[in-house]
């Protein structure tokens, strides 16, 4: 295999993420276990600088008279403006972490949001933490403060040990669509 170019993307050991998966209908989130290492980053830093940098370079070739800054994809039928590619990826600079890119997507996901009566026939499926969540931020209205809960659940995430434990329960929600996971390849943990 060949590359031109090789980015420095962290592991899932040492970044926040949602995923998903064909193998279910659960989001998957991960907190970092230690930060990245000598040159990684996560892959939403490496995103936002790259749209950075082609914004900045398309800024200057429009200021040079060189281009018109777009760029028309035939195949999609739509035309992509390079001079505002970092600008719409970071939500007009809003979103400069992982955690609020994370909180971005998951305000805008409906499937975020369990179906009240299925909770309450299921409730017993929640861990505890869960159900204080559920119950006392999403279902009193405060949509924000229940997906801070999700994002920064469990809260003792230092200890990825405990952590793992802590997302096996989770993983049994029926209705709430996430579950939290540690960073491991699939080898470590044989079926």
């Amino acid at each position: 295999m060949y590359s031109d170019v090789i980015l420095p993307a962290a592991t899932w050991y040492e970044k926040f993420d949602i995923e998903t998966t064909p193998m279910h209908h659960y989001l998957q989130a991960q907190s970092a276990c230690i930060k990245p290492l000598y040159e990684s980053r996560t892959d939403f830093d490496i995103f936002k600088d790259l749209t950075r940098r082609l914004q900045n370079e398309a800024e200057k070739l429009v200021a040079d008279g060189q281009w018109n800054g777009k760029w028309d994809d035939t195949e999609k039928k739509q035309t992509i403006d390079f001079t505002t590619l970092y600008d719409k990826f970071s939500a007009g600079g809003k979103l400069e972490t992982d955690v609020q890119a994370a909180k971005f997507i998951l305000e805008k996901s409906p499937m975020m949001y369990p179906n009240p009566d299925e909770y309450r026939q299921n409730k017993k499926a929640f861990a505890p933490e869960m159900q204080k969540l559920i119950e006392g931020k999403l279902f009193a209205g405060d949509v924000s403060g229940y997906l801070d809960g999700l994002i920064i659940w469990p809260p003792n995430w230092n200890s990825c040990i405990s952590s793992a434990a802590r997302a096996g329960l989770n993983s049994k929600a029926i209705s709430l669509p996430i579950t939290w996971s540690i960073g491991y390849p699939n080898w470590l943990n044989p079926a």
